[in-house]
């Protein structure tokens, strides 16, 4: 920031020369008071930035570590008021942030990597309840007597609906995160073997 503003302050008297040889109206004169005010504000802001070196040289390893996680939750506090906003406007109209995203690549990735973390229960939830229940629904609409033995019987289980709220989940997040990852779900929903009915139900809408 600070070598930026010096920058600024630097080509300031270049820029406003090339603006009054283009054109007569905006000429600004140059005079010695605004020389030496633009010395003064350079002299200023480096000493400022000396100052800043210096204090830093002479902080404690526990101080420097206090001063980063306090940094550090400051940033984690920004992302969650975000990431919060971002959901109530999304609640509205789900395509809300796709001008948002395309401008801060960042945030796509972050809303992304907090669409897998949500997806995690829905995901792992289903199998560990069946391999404790000892019920496990076959391939397609095929249904055994080691497993669920009817479709109603299945539907009825807490696996069946963990699944779908996953696919649901699945579909909203990409609806969220732009037109790419909507043509993304489309691909995975013609993967049938890749993923549960529940899911490829939620992206083929």
């Amino acid at each position: 920031l600070m070598f930026l503003l010096l920058k600024r302050i630097s080509f300031a008297p270049s820029v406003a020369s090339a603006a009054a040889a283009a054109s007569p109206i905006l000429s600004v004169p140059s005079s010695p008071a605004f020389a030496l005010g633009r010395r003064r504000i350079i002299t200023f802001i480096r000493s400022i930035f000396q100052t800043t070196i210096v204090s830093f040289g002479r902080l404690s390893k526990r101080q420097v570590k206090k001063i980063f996680f306090t940094g550090m939750a400051i940033l984690a506090f920004m992302n969650v008021v975000e990431n919060v906003m971002a959901y109530r406007r999304q609640k509205v109209d789900a395509t809300s942030e796709w001008g948002r995203y395309a401008d801060q690549p960042a945030a796509r990735g972050m809303a992304l990597s907090l669409l897998m973390m949500k997806l995690v229960p829905y995901a792992v939830l289903p199998i560990i309840i069946e391999k404790f229940t000892g019920k496990k629904k076959e391939s397609g609409d095929i249904y055994s007597a080691n497993g669920y033995t009817s479709k109603a019987e299945y539907e009825s289980s807490t696996a069946h609906r963990l699944r779908k709220k996953g696919g649901q989940l699945f579909a909203d997040g990409l609806l969220r995160l732009g037109p790419l990852y909507i043509k993304i779900g489309q691909i995975l929903s013609c993967r049938e073997n890749l993923f549960p009915d529940e899911w490829i139900g939620g992206m083929e809408k």
